[in-house]
């Protein structure tokens, strides 16, 4: 299976009652030249109940995971008129609980930084997006000198993703097996790892974690310092996110949770990585990935990114205007570092970045209009449905704002385990079944045609698996749907030929 994939396929799949994907993407009036300062029009406001709502929803979502699953969770909401509430349940380790105090590896969330630092250099004057790339960097291999730093910005670049798309994971394999501690430069992985574009500049979307790499290489060649201490002058020192770290860079904090992947079903159990040492993982991920933080800081960030305190009025228009959001072959829709989450049940769009690295998964989401951000860290890589629950399970506290006791959030959907993820040919769906009944597996277009369907009758309760072949699957993304008496389970699969 691909241990490490920091575009993970970890789409809001959010009961409706808080979230819907957004049906359009036209522009709104509100995407004009002020700052998006959210008008905090909650209901929610003098609700005393709310940090202990929180509390007991991300109690209650965890005690709802899968045994086989269940690992550790920490979080920190801000809603206006609140002081920050962080929480956390689980265990960092299977003994101890888990703290928000802990460090985690934020991956992709990363790229929130890198982007808008080069939009601060932008509307410095310093560089403009359509500069082609030769314009700041030397020629490496495999990568068009052509491309635009637009182009990389939103995924349009072709470049191969030198993480993802390598069958035999070489990168992976150094970075984790062969040589753990190696401290990789930016130079090193373009020489070494990238390989044969996916498609011409401007001729498609497609998600590349070398667009961020480069991207980091460009700032560094106009501000004549590393990107590390531009990030940390221009946002991380501000915003008083000290223990937020380039990790590229930065000394790496020792207070991290164990990290679990590679779920073994044979043994019920997932791989901890924890004693693995992380200079190479991080190093190689650098600017596309290779951030490490706490959830109260991270929350911070993407709160003053979305409502306009980062970003010039007109940038952060640019940024948050839907009409400017592309759809990547992995589903999400994406412009300058960002992905369109959804939006809310009363029309209100959620901006923020999701990332993973083994064992990680990050989940900022902000509502500009109502400045409510939510940041989830899991230290589980076995299934990222399961950190989208949490994140539903705490939005919907705020947003539907029960006034007394804790309101039953909405349905958990359960875990499943699909390797690999993306796919070529065949993979496997992994679940628990409580008890007897039929279980039935469907697989959708982008249309929402069905695909492909396989019905198990009279499946006996305990572990479960379920080959799909998708071979004569045009590339892109496809949403399943893993019916049994018990449950529904739903999630994205990617098809790569």
């Amino acid at each position: 299976m691909r241990r490490f994939s920091y575009v993970t396929i970890f789409l809001l799949l959010l009961s409706t009652r808080v979230f819907a994907w957004p049906s359009h993407l036209d522009s709104l009036e509100t995407w004009g030249t002020k700052p998006l300062v959210g008008h905090a029009a909650l209901a929610i406001l003098g609700d005393t109940s709310l940090p202990a709502r929180l509390q007991a929803a991300l109690e209650a979502t965890y005690n709802l995971t899968p045994s086989y699953d269940k690992h550790g969770v920490a979080a920190s909401v801000i809603v206006p008129g609140y002081p920050q509430w962080s929480g956390a349940a689980g265990t960092s380790d299977g003994t101890n609980p888990m703290s928000a105090a802990l460090s985690f590896e934020i991956g992709s969330c990363t790229k929130t930084f890198v982007a808008a630092l080069i939009l601060q250099l932008r509307d410095e004057g310093k560089l403009s997006l359509s500069d082609s790339i030769s314009k700041y960097l030397p020629r490496y291999p495999n990568v068009d000198s052509t491309i635009t730093i637009a182009e990389l910005l939103d995924h349009s670049s072709g470049l191969y993703d030198y993480l993802n798309d390598d069958p035999a994971q070489r990168a992976l394999r150094d970075a984790y097996e062969n040589d753990p501690a190696k401290h990789w430069t930016p130079a090193e992985i373009l020489d070494s790892f990238v390989g044969p574009e996916n498609f011409k500049p401007g001729q498609g979307y497609r998600y590349s974690n070398t667009d961020y790499l480069l991207l980091g290489l460009i700032a560094d060649s106009i501000t004549h310092q590393s990107t590390a201490n531009e990030v940390h002058r221009r946002f991380l020192s501000p915003l008083q996110m000290s223990h937020t770290f380039c990790s590229w860079e930065d000394s790496i904090p020792a207070n991290f949770p164990h990290n679990y992947s590679d779920y073994i079903p044979s043994i019920h159990r997932s791989v901890d990585y924890y004693s693995i040492d992380k200079t190479a993982q991080l190093t190689m991920a650098n600017t596309a990935g290779g951030m490490v933080s706490v959830p109260a800081e991270l929350a911070r960030w993407s709160q003053a990114l979305y409502i306009g305190q980062i970003l010039s009025p007109a940038t952060t228009a640019e940024m948050l205007n839907p009409s400017n959001y592309h759809r990547l072959t992995d589903g999400f829709y994406y412009n300058l570092g960002t992905m369109l989450e959804g939006q809310t049940s009363t029309g209100q769009l959620i901006y923020g970045h999701f990332g993973s690295m083994v064992g990680f998964v990050t989940g900022m989401a902000t509502i500009p209009q109502d400045s409510v951000t939510v940041v989830v860290y899991v230290n589980s890589l076995t299934d990222t449905v399961i950190a989208a629950n949490y994140v539903d399970a705490l939005l919907y506290q705020i947003l539907n704002s029960p006034q007394n006791g804790v309101a039953a959030g909405p349905e958990i959907t359960e875990a499943v385990s699909v390797t690999p993820n993306p796919v070529r040919s065949l993979t496997n769906f992994w679940f628990y079944q409580p008890a007897m009944g039929p279980a039935e597996l469907s697989l959708y277009d982008d249309l929402g045609h069905r695909v492909r369907r396989i019905r198990n009758d009279g499946t006996p309760p305990g572990e479960q698996q379920i080959a799909l072949n998708c071979a004569g699957l045009s590339n892109g993304a496809y949403f399943y749907r893993l019916k049994t008496p018990q449950s529904v389970k739903t999630g994205v699969l990617v098809v790569e030929q």
